[in-house]
């Protein structure tokens, strides 16, 4: 096993799954970058953890730019992640067939091009990362259904 700690770049990290995520992952000692849109969630949890290698990245993934501006920031300061998780997402209640074109598009925009924007800044350097003793690189996404279906 290295010694060298995992980096890990984290959307969606305020609350829920990506929250529980980044605490994992710092109790494994992992360097963290965390994106979320509120600034004032990621900065109490890094506050939380003042020995951990946490940077934070409040940010929207809807804005490309941004993430974009993160993505080389944690690379600036750490170098290529080993794990990206494009973890942010949301859900609204729409159904199909009933006009709100709006509202799929809204939630299309953060789960699959914002998912979309989160690995792009990253491919690169992941893919021309040495290859050390973990051997690998890792992307995940996950996308949340847009509504409900009716029987």
């Amino acid at each position: 096993m290295s010694d060298v700690p995992l980096k890990v770049f984290l959307t969606g990290a305020s609350s829920g799954i990506g929250l529980a995520l980044a605490e994992e992952y710092v109790a494994r000692g992992a360097v963290l970058g965390l994106v979320a849109q509120r600034a004032e969630s990621l900065a109490a949890f890094a506050a939380r953890f003042p020995h951990a290698s946490i940077s934070i990245y409040p940010a929207d993934v809807r804005d490309a730019d941004a993430l974009a501006d993160a993505a080389h920031r944690f690379i600036g300061e750490h170098g290529a992640p080993d794990i990206v998780i494009a973890n942010a997402g949301v859900s609204r209640g729409a159904l199909t067939g009933h006009g709100d074109l709006d509202t799929f598009r809204a939630v299309m925009d953060t789960n699959y091009f914002g998912m979309v924007a989160t690995f792009e800044s990253f491919i690169e350097s992941m893919t021309r990362a040495p290859r050390h003793a973990r051997g690998h690189c890792e992307r995940r996404g996950r996308a949340r259904l847009a509504g409900r279906r009716r029987v």
